[in-house]
């Protein structure tokens, strides 16, 4: 392992992000199967799965406002959970929080796939949602909290990565299994996946920084040794890490690095268990990343994503039908690509220059898609499709779940988090309810609304943004560039 990178680190960050591949199987779940689930189509499949011998229902009759409420409810769920993940998250921890995500990805997969009314198939979307809402919290603060200075670009960035690992499985499963017959098996794949995350957590070890903010300096001490290269890491630097932490968490000045006993959980008076979300919200000291955070994380959606992930088969259903799950299957795993590209550039390019590229690329892109669909040039749409989504995944969809932590200080992080998700899931919402509506009375231009936003954004980059590649702490980030209070 190069001195960043330890096995304990890789593997707590690939538990963690089980809970964000979860978020995007769950997401695009109903992508595929949406026209065969409610009766508005039938595939013939193989006539002997689990539920057909079990006499389940072949579909479930749904309109397009029903079709828009069941997969817009997971937004509503994870808005909730999102709510719910910050006092959750610091009260039990990360891991135990990642229990209780991981918990309502299982209740909510086994009401999906045994629903056979819509009212049970819009309690399972609502349930798999509040995992979803609390997973998306909790897994960047875990990934923030263990990586090194050196090591948060990548490590974070695969957060987002794994979000498309899980839309990437769930359009790969359906070339197999959206068909009449099958479709439920895709929506029970999401407990499966629930119970390895389960297992998975069991070799995992606390956050070392929650534990700090909660005076167990020794359990601190044991889990970052663990997750740290005992070739680069002695005793006296792990006390050192520590006391720095304790140094941004308190009023206090921090012990001396070359004495252990100056830790001791009585001298720490973290800050973080005053910030409450009112205080966030209201008070002046947190300007800054209330701006930064709400730009980016609104941004995000309303720059148009959601509409290819939710509705992606359907939109190329109407251009290429016989391709439309192979190409939006082709679509996912560019995703991944080009996201993995991201994690291992973010750290070298910049923060600022990949997202001012990013939604650059993805406003050109969207006015190619107006051009496509209005002037019916299918092969013009798929490509503008396709260079919208590699756009996409090299800058705006990892980098603002990375970003939070990067201009928030340290007592707020929890608090930061859980407020740009917050308002990310209202976007996600707006998009995914919307969508549908917009493009029967717009048609292809509901994708200049898009390129609007991507202006907007770019813009809002280029002039409020800091850069926060290599910037240890907040009063780095925000001491080498203009402020912003």
């Amino acid at each position: 392992m190069t001195s960043g990178y330890t096995t304990q680190s890789l593997l707590s960050t690939a538990v963690a992000c089980l809970g964000s591949l979860q978020y995007g199987y769950h997401m695009a779940e109903l992508n595929a199967p949406e026209a065969v689930l409610s009766c508005r189509n039938t595939i013939d499949g193989p006539g002997s799965s689990w539920f057909v011998r079990h006499e389940y229902l072949s579909c479930i009759p749904l309109d397009t406002s029903e079709i828009g409420l069941v997969t817009s409810i997971f937004s509503i769920g994870g808005l909730i959970g999102s709510m719910i993940a910050s006092p959750l998250s610091d009260k039990f921890g990360r891991k135990n929080s990642s229990f209780i995500n991981t918990s309502f990805f299982i209740v909510g997969s086994l009401f999906e796939a045994f629903s056979n009314t819509k009212s049970s198939l819009v309690l399972g979307r609502f349930i798999s949602g509040l995992g979803a809402g609390t997973s998306i919290v909790n897994t960047p603060l875990f990934i923030n909290e263990i990586a090194t200075h050196d090591t948060k670009g990548f490590l974070g960035s695969l957060n987002q990565f794994s979000v498309n690992v899980g839309i990437l499985f769930t359009q790969l499963l359906a070339i197999n299994w959206a068909n009449t017959d099958q479709w439920r098996y895709l929506l029970f794949m999401g407990f499966i996946i629930a119970a390895a995350n389960i297992v998975g957590l069991s070799f995992v070890d606390e956050s070392p920084k929650w534990l700090v903010k909660h005076n167990e300096i020794e359990l601190a001490k044991k889990s970052l040794r663990a997750l740290r290269n005992p070739d680069d890491y002695s005793d006296e630097q792990i006390a050192n890490e520590i006391s720095q932490w304790i140094a941004e968490m308190s009023d206090s000045n921090p012990p001396g690095a070359e004495s252990q006993s100056l830790l001791p959980s009585s001298n720490i008076e973290p800050k973080s268990s005053n910030v409450t979300m009112l205080k966030y919200l209201m008070s002046s000291e947190f300007y800054n990343s209330r701006l930064i955070v709400s730009i980016i994380m609104i941004g995000q959606q309303l720059c148009g994503i959601n509409s290819i992930i939710f509705y992606g088969v359907s939109i190329i259903s109407s251009l290429l039908p016989q391709y439309a799950v192979l190409l939006n299957c082709a679509i996912s795993l560019l995703n991944v690509g080009v996201t993995y590209v991201a994690a291992v550039v973010v750290d070298r390019a910049g923060r600022r220059p990949l997202l001012i590229g990013s939604v650059s690329i993805m406003g050109i892109a969207c006015l190619l898609t107006v051009q496509g669909i209005v002037g019916e040039h299918p092969y013009v749409t798929v490509f503008a499709i396709f260079s919208y989504i590699a756009a996409f995944a090299m800058g705006l969809g990892p980098i603002p779940f990375l970003l939070i932590s990067e201009v928030t200080q340290l007592q707020a992080t929890t608090v930061a988090q859980s407020f740009g998700t917050v308002l990310n899931w209202m976007a996600t919402f707006l998009v995914g309810y919307l969508f549908p509506i917009l493009n029967l009375k717009l048609g292809g231009y509901v994708f200049g609304i898009f390129g609007i936003s991507c202006a907007v954004v770019g813009i809002s980059v280029w002039k409020l943004f800091p850069e926060t590649r290599g910037k240890k702490n907040y009063g780095e980030v925000w001491g080498v560039a203009a402020r912003l209070d």
